[in-house]
């Protein structure tokens, strides 16, 4: 999807029906944080492994931190500490570095 920049197949690929409503009950306001992570804008939401991070991908950095404001502020009306991270993706893959113990 983000090769073939196929937003529509990317936003369906992150819905889970199986492991996030199991793992949705261990994180106070999920379902209202992905709300809002939608409404903003974002492609999709959804829990980071075992959570508890959640994570929206979204097609713009402006959409990105509006997500990012509207997530956590759904945190800060339920009295719940949170940080909040926007990045881009990295187009470069992982790389190795050499790296020479002792000399």
């Amino acid at each position: 999807a983000l090769f073939n920049r196929d937003t529509d197949l990317l936003s369906r690929s992150l819905r889970d029906v199986i492991i996030e409503p199991q793992r949705a009950r261990l994180i106070p306001y999920f379902y209202e944080v992905q709300q809002a992570a939608l409404g903003a804008g974002a492609l999709g939401c959804s829990i980071s492994g075992a959570g508890p991070s959640i994570f929206a991908l979204c097609d713009r950095l402006t959409t990105a931190r509006a997500c990012g404001d509207a997530m956590a502020a759904v945190f800060e009306r339920a009295g719940i500490a949170r940080e909040v991270f926007v990045s881009l993706i990295n187009t470069t893959g992982a790389t190795c570095v050499r790296q020479t113990v002792g000399s």
